[in-house]
């Protein structure tokens, strides 16, 4: 995922976590992605919630089709 500039950037985030759209007053960018999906996340959320969910599913392995059948 790449870290967008500071100039393509329309949503601001406040100190309380709240989002505000900032729009200029002059777009040279191509600003349509947020304008239809919203804010984008940062690298270090999305990170967060991949490591997360990764640690919530745990494969299991099988030595052959005996040893599956009975844990089943």
């Amino acid at each position: 995922m790449i870290k967008p500039t500071k100039h393509q950037e329309i949503w601001e985030r406040k100190e309380d976590d709240s989002l505000v759209l900032v729009l200029p007053k002059i777009i040279n960018s191509d600003i349509g992605f947020q304008l239809m999906f919203g804010f984008r996340e940062s690298q270090r959320d999305y990170k967060d919630k991949q490591t997360i969910n990764n640690n919530n599913y745990k494969p299991k392995t099988y030595i052959d089709v005996k040893h599956y059948k009975k844990h089943i």
